[in-house]
């Protein structure tokens, strides 16, 4: 006969950890970001609706009326409640995010771009040694105003003499090459 006894399992994301009464199974976990439709989105929004705004029973209705689908979780609908009402859209909002611009104020792009009308010849990492900047700083001003560098190469120039000269020697090449 066997014995059936309650199974708890404790996990702990600080050590990937599962615990299993006496026993410590470690694993690692590879966590995907599942990126939902703006289709299941919405059937995300019309369940946290059909549920009064609970999130557990929200869960369990998407559950129960959409089979194969990826279940997220409680938190996904709350953060999908909430994010059409701050940005007006389902998409995040990335602009004004991350660290500031400082180091590229009007005064020194209007100081590399001088820089450069003055002497366009120099290099990035000299302009940039100049204005007390990084050279990739200097790039990206260049970018912004679609100045991009010019490479100068000097070549030899035809004259109408030449030409008589030119089809001499294609005749001996191809001669040279046929036999």
């Amino acid at each position: 006969m066997l014995n059936l006894f309650p199974v708890v399992f404790f996990y702990s994301r600080r050590f990937n950890t599962l615990k299993f009464k006496d026993y410590t199974i470690i694993f690692s976990v590879v966590c995907l970001m599942h990126q939902y439709s703006n289709l299941e989105k919405a059937g995300i929004q019309i369940m946290y609706g059909v549920a009064n705004g609970n999130a557990r029973e929200a869960v369990r209705l998407y559950r129960l009326s959409l089979l194969n689908r990826v279940l997220p979780d409680r938190r996904i609908f709350q953060r999908l409640h909430g994010q059409p009402s701050e940005t007006g859209s389902f998409l995040g909002q990335r602009q004004d995010t991350g660290r500031p611009r400082t180091s590229r104020m009007t005064n020194r792009v209007e100081a590399i771009l001088e820089a450069v009308d003055n002497q366009p010849e120099r290099n990035t990492r000299t302009i940039a040694r100049e204005q007390g900047c990084h050279h990739t700083t200097v790039w990206r001003v260049l970018r912004e105003e679609r100045l991009h560098p010019c490479h100068l190469q000097r070549v030899q120039a035809l004259n109408t003499t030449d030409f008589p000269q030119r089809v001499s020697f294609a005749r001996w090449f191809l001669e040279q090459s046929i036999l």
